[in-house]
């Protein structure tokens, strides 16, 4: 259903509409309507879900060229950081890290969630606190990072999640070990991605060359923040309560589960302090409409 609604039909919907709001909000997908909708007083403020990144910019652009001057969007940054991507239109903003994930994860919605799931007592011996705990998170995905960066700037064709919703994600377990939760290395996470992509894409580059390349950027100095996705970080967090800092079994919590928890714990005090609340705040000043009820 959803590749049948085009930017032209969101636009045009958000344009009929144009006299109920005061202003729309338009986002990538319904995960991010979960968290913004806590935001926003919705009989002011109307939510429309792009599906997309692109799907954003092509909206805003076609209200920005009607002079509708009520709009924002929202989408993830992404690695645009790390490769010195501006987006030069005024409304549209862009998360503080590298999708909203890594920016809640960042917060102290991360400790409140795992509290509810983990033994805090195997993780105080193994890291100390949650802060060391969610480095080390970032630190086991960061070969996985780099190599979605290689890809992304290197136009490689690789994929790492299904197109379809129903599709198998790829497996962490094949490149990180459950228990000790440590990474199985380069070899091991090469193998797994071109396993994954087999019969379904086309890869050009060798697995050998994939590896030397690999090894070629990974010591880049990069912001972590920027460079790693929040659904992987999710999903290592989902693996973590397997034997490493619970002793649930595998099928105890979803990463979709901790994901839902993660947009519920996210609290306005929490929101307050991002950037992008700062610049949301700012555009309503200059646009003289409302977005936020926060």
């Amino acid at each position: 259903m959803k590749e049948f609604i085009s930017p032209d039909r969101i636009a045009n919907a958000i344009s009929m509409k144009g006299d109920s709001f005061n202003s729309f909000l338009v986002l990538e997908g319904e995960s991010d309507y979960l968290l913004f909708k806590k935001f926003i007083d919705e009989e002011i403020c109307k939510i429309e879900i792009g599906f997309g990144y692109e799907a954003v910019l092509e909206v805003v652009k076609l209200l920005n060229e009607r002079s509708f001057n009520k709009v924002l969007g929202i989408i993830d940054k992404d690695f645009r950081e790390l490769d010195n991507e501006n987006i030069a239109t005024l409304n549209i903003l862009c998360t503080d890290f590298h999708d909203l994930e890594v920016s809640i994860i960042n917060s102290d919605a991360f400790a409140n969630v795992l509290t509810y799931h983990i033994q805090e007592k195997k993780l105080i011996e193994k890291y100390g606190d949650y802060n060391n705990f969610r480095n080390h998170l970032f630190k086991t995905l960061a070969p996985l990072s780099f190599l979605k960066w290689l890809n992304k700037k290197e136009n490689l064709g690789i994929i790492f999640k299904s197109k379809n919703i129903d599709g198998k994600p790829l497996d962490f377990v094949k490149f990180i070990c459950v228990t000790n939760l440590t990474y199985l290395g380069n070899e091991l996470l090469i193998k797994s991605v071109l396993d994954y992509c087999n019969g379904k894409v086309k890869i050009l580059i060798k697995e050998q060359e994939l590896l030397v390349a690999l090894e070629e950027v990974f010591n880049q100095d990069v912001d972590m923040y920027q460079l790693t996705n929040g659904h992987d970080l999710i999903l290592l967090m989902a693996i973590s309560l397997r034997k490493h800092v619970s002793n649930l079994n595998s099928k105890a919590i979803t990463s979709e589960q901790i994901q839902r928890e993660l947009f519920l714990a996210y609290e306005a005090r929490f929101f307050r302090n991002s950037t992008l609340y700062s610049q949301i705040k700012e555009w309503e000043l200059s646009s003289k409409v409302e977005i936020l009820s926060v």
